[in-house]
């Protein structure tokens, strides 16, 4: 058994480590991160979510979104990236 299931979310809700997003063709998606980074996802869009960890190079605690399909727009609430 995977554990895989969805379920329609019209409202915000808090995500969990390994949370997927998915769009509908028409659909789209906000994903709002603690410190005002957000991801908007237009439709056909899967994306899943990993929770942040210690990053041994630079001690900041980063996070993953896994972008498995679709398209998305990134805006990092002014932090540079890279």
């Amino acid at each position: 058994k995977s554990g895989l299931s969805w379920q329609e979310v019209k409202r915000s809700r808090t995500l969990q480590d390994r949370d997927g997003v998915q769009t509908s063709d028409r659909g789209d998606a906000l994903v709002r991160f603690d410190g005002g980074s957000e991801l908007r996802l237009g439709g056909n869009t899967l994306i899943i979510i990993r929770q942040p960890r210690q990053s041994v190079f630079t001690r900041e605690r980063l996070g993953e979104v896994l972008v498995l399909s679709g398209d998305l727009q990134i805006d990092s609430g002014g932090r540079a990236w890279g």
